[in-house]
């Protein structure tokens, strides 16, 4: 039997970030059928046993990359955030659903960073943070939907890092908001919205993140905090005592929350292993319900609640199923399913599911164990010994999730079988092991890579000496210090928008972006000779095997320029390396037309090289 086209593989769809519009009788959320993310709509009530025919409310040639709906009931409006070329300059569109009118608002300033923050007023203004003022700082900005007006700007800000999405008190002037320094310290803020001063609330004495999730009706703060504990747990915050009230303290992280609209119950999701298990936790009475979604990841937008807040719209997907949107109604315990992504014609019955295991590395845990990392492991249906395709996420703080990858279905149809390791410093299993691989520690991460391929050499069925490197962003820079620090064990590289220098890395990303990843990697000021000895460009007489790199020319928070001496060096070997730049693309290739290209390239590449090697 024939297997369909990589171009297939990569057409299956993703169905993402559904809200709530107007009433509850409808359900928008991004999905890229037409090879971009656009915004779509689906009848609230429909199911998935037939095939829907989705109403598409944006077009063009670039993705949306956010969305968010009126909070007003009736209110068939909503905010939408595209860049150009993957550049992450977001601009903020305004769409009235009901009479199909657009308006783009922030055009003033197109080469600045929209995030937005949350409507108010009835939903006459919009509050969003933008970095218009200071290209490495992001102030907050109030903007009336009135044509005619201008945003005001409400609260300068005078230090480095993210703002997370506010949340509004109950007094409608007080927005609370985190200030994200680093991807494990975060600083909590009060903003007088009226006045344009700020108050950092401290949530006790250790530093960590915290996130605000709303405001009961008790004005308390609900919020998402490691402050005082190893997971992410769910909090109460009393403003007028200072007292906290933990409300779930799980052994895994709550990754999200969102209180519901009338401030008296909580949806929550659990990071379980990779997985998801979704609750709904009534504040008043402390029954806590558990969403019947299966194994898979959940994943959230920006007004999940239904008007009357009886019922919860969220994506869901696992690693052989393609992405789906539901509706869950925690009262009768009802799940609907509204949308589907398209499989592209591929049976689902043939997608292959992970299997989530561990492996021993180098060095022990505080407790005189043996570390042990974990990984999901996908494995094709064959009776050889297959090739390995190790694919490390980004981040470094990212986590390998349980959800779909077209790419991943297509290889493992081809014969090879995945692993994806989350190496330490990895986010999902508590705080410390998420500093393990801070700063001076950077290279152990690196080690858990010869410690996987360790592994797999000595596991029934797999073929250890073709095990191939893969990996994105800072993935990428695992690709690139795997092949130079343990150059015997892989066979390929694939390095996608990849550091390759730490030093120029940190010179030449944006602005914006510096001080967090300094926090992370190292500071140019003092740590330079560090950031100097384990940057991969410095060792790249140590690489043995071919390589295939690709790049965004767009790309703000990885310079092409990472991409573009890396080949240099490595052709000055007579290495051969694939190279691939594409124009209309930042950090990560987003339109289909791209990825097709791309991956097939690294298909019939890894295809050629394992072939040799299996049998030389």
């Amino acid at each position: 039997m024939s297997i369909p086209s990589i171009a297939r593989y990569l057409s299956i769809g993703r169905s993402f970030a559904p809200s709530f519009l107007g009433e509850a009788d409808e359900v928008v959320y991004l999905g890229d059928l037409t090879g971009v993310p656009q915004v779509w709509l689906v009848p609230a009530s429909a199911g998935c046993t037939a095939p829907l025919a989705p109403e598409q409310l944006t077009c063009g040639d670039d993705r949306v990359a956010g969305l968010w709906t009126s909070p007003v009931p009736g209110d068939r409006r909503l905010i939408y955030g595209r860049d150009a070329g993957g550049n992450e300059r977001m601009q903020l569109h305004l769409l009235d659903v009901g009479t199909g009118e657009e308006r783009w608002l922030t055009a003033s300033h197109p080469d600045s960073i929209h995030d937005f923050g949350l409507w108010e007023d009835g939903g006459r203004s919009i509050v969003y943070s933008a970095n218009r003022r200071d290209p490495g700082l992001f102030d907050l900005y109030r903007q009336a939907l009135d044509p005619e007006s201008a945003p005001d700007l409400l609260w300068e800000n005078s230090r480095p890092g993210y703002l997370s999405r506010p949340v509004l008190g109950l007094d409608g002037r007080t927005a609370y908001l985190s200030r994200v320094r680093s991807s494990f310290e975060h600083d909590l803020l009060a903003i007088d919205l009226e006045a344009g001063r700020d108050q950092e609330i401290r949530i006790g004495t250790e530093p960590g993140r915290v996130v605000p999730v709303g405001t009961s009706w008790r004005e308390e703060i609900v919020l998402l905090t490691d402050r005082g504990s190893d997971m992410l747990r769910l909090v109460l915050w009393e403003a007028s005592s200072g007292a906290t009230r933990v409300l779930v303290d799980a052994d895994w992280d709550v990754s999200f929350a969102r209180l519901t609209p009338d401030r008296r119950a909580v949806v929550y999701a659990l990071n379980h292993g990779g997985r998801s298990e979704v609750h709904w936790l009534d504040l008043a009475t402390g029954q806590d319900r558990v969403a019947p979604i299966g194994s898979g990841v959940a994943s959230w937008g920006g007004r999940p609640f239904s008007p009357d807040g009886g019922s919860v719209t969220f994506a869901l997907s696992g690693p052989a199923r393609p992405g789906e949107v539901r509706v869950w109604t925690p009262k009768t315990n009802q799940m609907v399913c509204v949308a589907r992504a398209s499989a592209a014609g591929i049976p689902r019955s043939s997608f292959v599911d992970a299997e989530l295991v561990s492996y021993e590395t180098f060095d022990e845990t505080e407790e005189g164990e043996t570390r042990r990392i974990p990984a999901w492991l996908y494995r094709p249906d064959s009776e050889d010994d297959v090739p390995v395709i190790v694919w490390v996420h980004g981040g470094p703080e990212g986590q390998s999730r349980a959800t779909f990858n077209g790419l991943a279905q297509y290889f493992l149809a081809h014969g090879y079988a995945i692993m994806l390791p989350n190496v330490r410093g990895s986010s999902g299993y508590g705080k410390a092991y998420g500093h393990l691989d801070d700063v001076e520690k950077r290279m152990d991460s690196v080690a858990d890579l010869e410690s996987a391929a360790k592994w797999l050499g000595n596991q029934p069925g797999i073929d250890g000496n073709r095990l191939v490197l893969f990996g994105g962003s800072y993935g990428g820079f695992m690709v690139l210090s795997g092949l130079t620090t343990y150059p015997e064990f892989w066979a390929a590289g694939v390095d996608i928008v990849g550091i390759s220098h730490f030093v120029t890395f940190l010179e030449n990303t944006s602005d914006y972006r510096r001080a967090h990843r300094e926090a992370e990697y190292g500071s140019l000021d003092t740590d330079r000779d560090f950031l100097e000895r384990i940057s991969p460009l410095n060792h790249v007489d140590r690489i043995a095997v071919p390589m295939v790199v690709i790049h965004g020319a767009n790309d703000p928070r990885v310079p092409l320029s990472e991409a573009e001496q890396l080949v240099d060096k490595v052709r000055q070997r007579g290495l051969p390396v694939e190279f691939l730049v594409f124009d209309d693309e930042g950090h990560g290739l987003a339109k289909r037309k791209n990825q097709i290209a791309a991956y097939s390239t690294v298909a019939e590449f890894l295809n050629e090289v394992l072939r040799e090697r299996s049998t030389g």
